[in-house]
């Protein structure tokens, strides 16, 4: 099975407002608040396919668990896995 969850880091504001307009152009996700909450940003974005959400992951434990586990992957990680 497919994986349908991602967790995606990205520090720079200019790639993140890119890959939130990628997100929003390409996916039908229901998403939480305004989209500069998800640009302005430090938190990683959470991409939900099962669930058809997009938010922001920002409870410290949580994204401290993720990146001990390698659960997380770059913008272009994503977009790479995306393109297959």
């Amino acid at each position: 099975m497919e994986k349908a969850q991602y967790i995606i880091v990205e520090n720079n504001i200019k790639k993140r407002r890119e890959f939130y307009n990628y997100i929003m152009d390409n996916y039908k996700l229901k998403t939480y608040g305004k989209d500069e909450a998800y640009i302005n940003n430090i938190f990683p974005f959470v991409v939900d396919f099962k669930a058809k959400k997009f938010w922001i992951c920002d409870s410290v434990k949580l994204c401290g668990m993720a990146v001990q586990y390698k659960k997380t992957m770059t913008m272009d990680e994503f977009m790479e896995k995306m393109s297959k």
